[in-house]
């Protein structure tokens, strides 16, 4: 399982996951990357991915991973699919002085449409605050008009670092395109 960081140091969130080492591409920087999540129940002390095993379902597709995971509630298996659950991206950005955040732009790949939903959220200063003022959730309530991207104004800010965090959790895939354009302003002391 892995362990994410939230405002609340006691009750950080926990996902059973299965992780990826390195890159096959080579502009890349290597490192542990999640590429699936099981839908077992995440806890400190529960939550597992205990097996995992690569298969061809089809004969006309890749080979995928299929992950066995085990929790309280007991034992399960799964598959790649196309509906998609609650997915977490997020994007640490260093700045080592006071600084704040005038605007941050998402490309999209897709238009937005029903059953897209990401929501931003802002940490700041290694997770002692959080913020979602000046990011609106991102679905085709708020772009009705199907964008095909999002720019937001938070007019926020931090001491040191902060953390950009998408997370997903709608049943249609809308993915981001890179870059991701981060303003940030370096304020004077």
């Amino acid at each position: 399982f892995t362990q994410i960081e939230t405002t609340t140091p006691a009750s950080p969130e926990y996902y059973p996951v299965l992780m990826a080492m390195g890159t096959k591409n080579p502009t890349l920087p290597p490192g542990v990357h999640c590429i699936g999540k099981a839908t077992a129940a995440g806890s400190a002390g529960d939550g597992f991915v205990t097996a995992v095993k690569i298969v061809q379902q089809d004969g006309f597709s890749a080979a995928l991973p299929i992950m066995a995971h085990r929790d309280t509630g007991g034992q399960g298996i799964d598959k790649p699919s196309t509906t998609y659950g609650t997915s977490i991206l997020r994007f640490f950005v260093n700045v080592g002085r006071k600084f704040s955040v005038p605007r941050i732009r998402l490309n999209f790949a897709n238009a937005v449409a029903a059953n897209m939903t990401i929501t931003p959220k802002l940490f700041f200063d290694n997770f002692s605050s959080s913020s979602t003022d000046g990011l609106t959730v991102i679905n085709n309530t708020n772009y009705a008009a199907s964008e095909r991207f999002a720019e937001f104004t938070p007019a926020l800010g931090g001491e040191q670092n902060m953390v950009l965090e998408l997370r997903w959790s709608g049943s249609a895939l809308l993915p981001i395109l890179l870059p991701i354009e981060i303003d940030l302003r370096i304020e004077t002391d």
